[in-house]
């Protein structure tokens, strides 16, 4: 299980720290993660350096695709964080522009300073 937790002004520093691309019109952009955490009910965590977030909207949870080299372990990680608090594993979709610019976002975790 994923040990999630309302996102923090610490935590957007962090997340700032690993991105290393221009992400500001996007659902990924650190600022709107932060601003909306209320009304979204927005949650991070990190694992092994790779922020996983998970937002609730119309009454559901809904996890966001984790930038990761590897993918598949990351999903793998989300589904049973689902299981394990028995709700449906749902992923916010992405817009053609925001998946292009995931394609091109490397975490930096060097920068990992928080």
């Amino acid at each position: 299980m994923l040990n999630f937790n309302r996102i923090t002004y610490f935590d957007v520093k962090r997340y700032q720290n690993l991105i290393n691309n221009n992400i500001y019109l996007s659902f990924y952009n650190p600022n709107y993660l932060f601003l909306w955490k209320d009304l979204y009910k927005t949650e991070i965590v990190f694992k092994d350096n790779i922020p996983y977030f998970k937002i609730f909207m119309d009454d559901e949870f809904f996890y966001f695709i984790p930038f990761s080299d590897n993918l598949e372990d990351s999903i793998k990680y989300l589904k049973n964080d689902a299981k394990d608090n028995v709700i449906d594993f749902n992923i916010v979709g992405i817009n053609e522009m925001d998946l292009n610019k995931y394609k091109n976002i490397h975490l930096n975790p060097i920068n990992n300073k928080l």
